[in-house]
């Protein structure tokens, strides 16, 4: 059996390079939230505590029971699967096909929140996918730092 043995220099230039690179975009994705928060009538500072960010987030973007629903039916089935999983091959079936139908409905959740997110921004339904989902790290910025402005009232479905 073959063993990837990656030795890592934290000393290196390199290492210096991928610490201040990431320091910087995780600085500029905090400070785009922070405006995100702010142009939706929140308090900036929210973006700063873990997942009460993401309930605010989902606040702002769609709908909190969801947020409620994903967050806390995630816990519930992380368990179920675990003692599933215990039970032989029919448990591990079963285990796998509910993680998978769960992920289904998180993806889908956090598809819709997104596109829901974007019409409130103004934006198209291709920006909440493309650029809040699956390149989050460009679409966030383009939501903080353009002219557009936050309506609640755009896209209730």
């Amino acid at each position: 059996m073959y063993f990837f043995r990656y030795n890592y220099d934290p000393s290196s230039p390199e290492a210096g390079f991928i610490s201040g690179g990431s320091f910087i975009l995780v600085l500029l994705m905090l400070i785009a939230m922070w405006r995100i928060f702010t142009k939706a009538g929140e308090k900036g500072w929210k973006c700063l505590i873990p997942i009460y960010n993401v309930y605010i987030l989902w606040r702002i973007g769609w709908n909190t029971g969801k947020f409620w629903l994903v967050f806390v039916g995630s816990l519930i089935v992380s368990v179920v699967v675990a003692i599933l999983s215990t039970m032989g091959r029919i448990g591990g079936i079963l285990a796998t096909l509910a993680a998978v139908v769960w992920s289904i409905y998180t993806i889908y959740c956090v598809f819709k929140m997104a596109i829901t997110m974007a019409h409130r921004f103004n934006k198209s339904t291709a920006f909440g996918v493309l650029g809040l989902v699956i390149f989050s790290i460009i679409g966030f910025p383009v939501l903080a730092f353009s002219s557009v402005d936050y309506d609640e009232a755009r896209d209730m479905g």
